[in-house]
């Protein structure tokens, strides 16, 4: 039974019930019978789930891109000794 139903069985005023219990000491508003967690508490707990899944990603990239850029180094130094070529370009030209 809600506060509600209750001041309306037995002809209470707005509020009488929620008056009396606090004034011998039960906070109403904490006090629940199903604990629901706060929205702020869940807002930020999907937005660090959210945040480990985008940082998952990133690292995921990041070795692909690594690997991307060792096998074209590879690739350049290969061509170089079986072509005898120059292909990395000199740092102190134009």
């Amino acid at each position: 039974m809600t506060l509600k139903e209750v001041e309306l069985k037995h002809n209470l005023g707005n509020g009488r019930l929620t008056y009396w219990l606090r004034e011998r000491g039960f906070d109403v508003l904490k006090t629940r019978i199903v604990s629901l967690p706060d929205m702020k508490s869940v807002k930020i707990n999907k937005d660090e789930r959210d945040s480990q899944k985008s940082i998952t990603e990133l690292e995921k990239e990041l070795q692909e891109v690594k690997l991307l850029a060792e096998a074209y180094r590879r690739m350049i130094e290969i061509a170089e000794k079986e072509f005898k070529i120059n292909i990395v370009k000199k740092s102190n030209t134009k």
